[in-house]
C-alpha cells in the first residue's frame, strides 16, 4: 500500500498521486443535479479495482484482481455500483447489500437504470457455451435481486446493451450478431415484455448503439454503420451515424440534411493523405434529450489526419441538435478523447460530459461544462476527397487439404489508437476474410494506455466461445513494446507479439518490473506457453524455444525487402520460421495485406500450436497461395542432416490465382537460382550438389502486378510476395 494513501472507508483509499494509476479509454460519465462523476476501472502497479471519480478519486480493490465494465446508478440518493469479476468465470458484483443470483457461463454488467418505481434493471451480457451470448436482465425490488428476462429470441451473438427507462416502461438496445451486425430493442411496459424489434436489416454493420426517452416518451437511438471500403490498394470502413425513433407501434428512421445517414464520420476513419491512428472510441455517437425536448447527437472526431501527436491525442466533441431538422454541428470542447455523456439524463442548458485528458494529480478522467449558447459552429470537412472510395468486394480465396490461413497480430479497442471492438474483429476474421485462425495481441503499454490482465480475460472468454475445432480458432495475446536503446536508431524496436496457448495469461509488460527490459520480459514468460513473434524492421532473437517464428511482413511494411534483419539473424545461427501478420490498429483481420498460412494436422489450438513449433508456416503480403517446399524428405521448416556425398533435390510446389513472376531459392541470404514461370502452377524438381557446410534454404516468391508502399497498416491484401519458411541443411561426418 501507498504509504501517502488517505483512507476513505473500509476497503477504499485516495490515492494523491498519480504515478502508476491507469484508467481504460471506456468509462462512464453521470451527471445528476449539481452532481457529476464518473466510474472506471484501473490499474496501479499490478493491482486492479475499481475507480470513483468525483471531488476525490477512490480506488476500490478487487479481491480477485480483476474489474471489468464498472456502471453505476443513483438510488435512494446514493450511488451504487455494479462491475464484473473473475473468479474461474465472470460474475456480477455490486455494492448493494443483495447479491446479484449466481448464473452458469460468464456474466458481464453493462447499464442500469432506475424506474419511477424505485426499481433497479441490470442490463448483462450473458457468455454461456459456443456463439452464444444473450442479453440478461436482473430486477432489484429492494430487497432482492431476480433474473427478470432474457433477450435474444433470434439466437444473435448479443453485446452492448443500452437500458433506459420512462414512467412504466423499460426499453432495452443492443446490438446482435448473425453474420452482420444489427441493431435490436425490446420494450418492457404494464407488467409485460413487448417482443424483439429489429430496428436495422442491412449488409452494413450497425453496432454501438446509444439510447434515450425524451420528455414525452418517445425513444430515441443512434448508432454507428459501418461498410468495408478500399481506395488504390488500402482498405478502411466507412462509419456513419444512424437514428431512429420508436413511439411504442413503429420505428421512424431520422434522415441527415441531405442523405439516410445523419452523419458522416470519415474524417480520420477513411485517410484522404495516411492513418495515423487516434485515442478516441469509435467516434462514440451518444443521443441525450434536453429539457425543451430537442434531441443532442454528440460525437466525438479526429481533428485531421496530420502525422501530429496532438492529433492522436486530441480530438474534437462535437453536436448537433434535432427538432424536426438538424442544426448545424457544434464543437464542445476542443482537446482530449473518449468524450462521454450522461444519455439518461435531461440537460438543461448548460452541456456535462466526460473526457479523458493528461493525467493530473490522480486520473486522466476530467469534467467539463459549456452553456449551448456558447458552443461555437463547425465547418463540415469537404467530403469531396473521400468520394473515390469504393465499397470492398469480397475476394475468395484458395483452399487445399490441411493448408489454414490466419493473422496472428492484430489490435482492437484495447490498443489506444485501435478502433475495433474484439467480437467484431474476430467475426470479421471468420466470417468476411474467411480466415481461419486470428489473435488479438494488444499494447502492454502505449502512450499513456495500459493492458490489464482484466481486459485480456475478458477477450480469452470471447475467444473461447467463439471458437470450434475445424472452423475457427481466436487467440489472444499482446505486444510487447519495448524499444532497444543500443539497436540502430530510430528503428530500434525489439517487439513481441506474444500469443498465449493455455490459460495462463502472464503479461510481461514494459510498464512494470515484470517487462521493462528485455531480460525481465524472458524471465517471467521462461516457463510460459506462449509463442513470440519478433516484428517491424529490427530486432533481435532473445529465445529460440519461444521465438520459434518471426513476423516478416505486415500490412505496411515488408521488412524482407527494405531490412536485413532476417538474414543477419539467419546467418547468426538462430532458426525460425516466417510469418504474415497485419499489425491491424483498425477492423480489418485478414483483409489486411499480411497472412500467414500453415500446414496444420487440424484446425484447433493444438494442432496449430503442433504446426507453428514444427515452423510449418510461410508469410505471404496477403495472398493465399498455396506453397509446398521440400528438400529431400524434409518439410518446410525443418532441419535436414546429410553427409559429404548425398545429392540432395528441391522440391517446389506453388498454385496462384494470379501468374507467378518468378520463384527465387535463397541461400543463405543469397540467390542460389531464379526460375521464371509465367504460369499460375509451378512443379519443379531441383537437384542440388552435396553440401559441405551448414546452409538454409527459402522461396522468395513473387506474383505478376506492382508492390505499392503504404505508410500506415491499412493495405489491402494485394501485395505480390511469398516467403517460405527456410529448409537448413546440416552436413554431418
Amino acid at each position: 500500500m501507498n504509504k501517502d494513501c488517505k483512507k476513505f472507508d473500509n476497503n477504499t483509499f485516495i490515492y494523491p498521486k498519480a504515478d502508476g494509476i491507469y484508467s481504460p479509454r471506456e468509462f462512464s460519465f453521470y451527471y445528476k443535479v449539481n452532481s457529476q462523476y464518473a466510474v472506471s476501472s484501473y490499474y496501479r502497479d499490478g493491482e486492479e479495482g475499481l475507480m470513483v471519480v468525483d471531488e476525490d478519486c477512490r480506488l476500490i480493490p478487487s479481491a480477485s484482481g480483476y474489474v471489468n465494465f464498472p456502471i453505476s446508478v443513483i438510488y435512494q440518493n446514493n450511488k451504487q455500483y455494479f462491475w464484473s469479476e473473475y473468479e474461474e468465470g465472470w460474475s456480477v458484483k455490486s455494492s448493494l447489500t443483495a447479491n446479484i443470483p449466481d448464473i452458469d457461463g460468464n456474466l458481464f454488467a453493462y447499464a442500469a437504470v432506475v424506474d419511477v418505481s424505485n426499481n433497479i434493471y441490470l442490463a448483462c451480457e450473458w457468455m454461456h457455451g459456443y456463439m452464444l451470448c444473450d442479453i440478461l436482465i436482473f430486477k432489484y425490488d429492494g430487497t432482492s435481486w431476480t433474473v427478470f428476462e432474457k433477450l435474444n429470441s433470434e439466437k444473435n451473438f448479443c453485446k452492448r446493451p443500452r437500458i433506459v427507462s420512462h414512467q412504466d416502461t423499460v426499453s432495452v438496445v443492443w446490438d446482435g450478431y448473425d453474420k452482420g451486425y444489427n441493431i435490436y430493442m425490446s420494450t418492457y411496459k404494464s407488467g409485460s415484455w413487448h417482443g424483439e424489434v429489429r430496428v436495422t436489416d442491412s449488409d452494413s454493420w450497425d453496432l454501438k448503439p446509444s439510447a434515450v426517452y425524451d420528455v414525452k416518451g418517445v425513444l430515441w437511438m443512434a448508432w454507428l454503420k459501418c461498410i468495408d471500403v478500399e481506395r488504390d490498394g488500402v482498405i478502411s470502413k466507412t462509419n456513419c451515424v444512424m437514428m431512429a425513433s420508436w413511439d411504442g407501434h413503429n420505428i421512424r428512421y431520422i434522415p441527415g440534411k441531405d442523405s439516410k445517414e445523419v452523419l458522416k464520420l470519415n474524417l480520420g476513419l477513411l485517410p484522404a493523405v495516411r492513418y495515423f491512428g487516434y485515442h478516441g472510441l469509435r467516434r462514440n455517437p451518444q443521443v441525450a434529450c434536453c429539457a425543451n425536448g430537442d434531441i443532442g447527437l454528440f460525437w466525438e472526431l479526429q481533428r485531421d489526419e496530420t502525422e501530429n501527436w496532438d492529433n492522436v491525442e486530441n480530438g474534437w466533441f462535437m453536436c448537433m441538435f434535432y427538432n424536426g431538422s438538424w442544426s448545424a454541428p457544434y464543437i464542445i470542447q476542443d482537446g482530449g478523447n473518449c468524450f462521454t455523456i450522461d444519455s439518461s439524463a435531461i440537460i438543461d442548458n448548460r452541456i456535462h460530459y466526460g473526457f479523458r485528458g493528461t493525467r493530473g494529480v490522480s486520473t486522466d478522467i476530467k469534467f467539463g461544462g459549456i452553456n449551448i449558447d456558447e458552443l461555437t459552429e463547425f465547418k463540415t470537412p469537404d467530403y469531396s476527397q473521400w468520394n473515390d472510395w469504393k465499397p470492398m468486394i469480397r475476394k475468395e480465396s484458395m483452399k487445399s487439404d490441411g493448408l489454414y490461413w490466419g493473422d496472428l497480430h492484430c489490435h482492437s479497442i484495447y490498443s489506444p489508437d485501435a478502433e475495433g471492438y474484439p467480437d467484431e474483429l474476430f467475426f470479421y476474421a471468420r466470417d468476411k476474410a474467411n480466415i481461419d485462425f486470428c489473435s488479438i495481441t494488444d499494447n502492454d503499454i502505449y502512450g499513456d494506455n495500459i493492458l490489464t490482465k482484466s481486459a485480456l480475460r475478458y477477450i480469452q472468454t470471447l475467444c473461447d466461445c467463439i471458437s470450434k475445432d475445424a472452423e475457427f480458432q481466436a487467440f489472444t495475446g499482446f505486444e510487447w513494446t519495448y524499444h532497444k536503446p543500443d539497436l540502430d536508431e530510430p528503428e530500434n524496436f525489439n517487439h513481441r507479439t506474444v500469443i498465449f496457448l493455455d490459460d495462463n495469461h502472464t503479461i510481461a509488460s514494459r510498464a512494470d518490473l515484470s517487462g521493462n527490459d528485455e531480460k525481465a520480459f524472458c524471465s517471467t514468460l521462461k516457463d510460459s506457453d506462449t509463442m513470440w513473434h519478433a516484428h517491424h524492421g529490427i530486432w533481435q532473437i532473445m529465445d529460440e524455444k519461444h521465438d520459434a517464428n518471426v513476423e516478416v511482413v505486415s500490412a505496411w511494411t515488408n521488412n524482407m525487402e527494405d531490412f536485413d534483419t532476417v538474414h543477419n539473424q539467419l546467418n547468426e545461427g538462430y532458426i525460425f520460421g516466417f510469418m504474415g501478420a497485419s499489425d491491424n490498429h483498425r477492423f480489418i483481420p485478414g483483409h489486411g495485406g499480411a497472412l500467414t498460412g500453415v500446414f496444420a494436422n487440424s484446425l484447433s489450438k493444438v494442432g496449430l500450436k503442433e504446426a507453428f513449433q514444427k515452423r510449418r508456416n510461410y508469410a505471404t503480403c496477403g495472398s493465399r497461395v498455396l506453397v509446398r517446399f521440400s528438400i529431400s524428405d524434409t518439410e518446410m521448416g525443418d532441419c535436414l542432416w546429410t553427409n559429404f556425398a548425398e545429392q540432395l533435390c528441391i522440391n517446389i510446389y506453388a498454385e496462384s490465382d494470379k501468374v507467378i513472376n518468378y520463384i527465387q531459392i535463397v541461400c543463405n541470404g543469397m540467390i542460389y537460382k531464379t526460375i521464371d514461370t509465367g504460369e499460375k502452377t509451378i512443379n519443379k524438381r531441383i537437384e542440388i550438389p552435396a553440401l559441405s557446410k551448414n546452409r538454409y534454404f527459402y522461396l522468395r516468391i513473387k506474383l505478376q502486378g506492382k508492390d505499392v508502399k503504404f505508410e500506415h497498416n491499412l493495405a489491402l491484401m494485394e501485395g505480390n510476395f511469398i516467403y517460405s519458411s527456410p529448409i537448413w541443411v546440416f552436413p554431418y561426418k
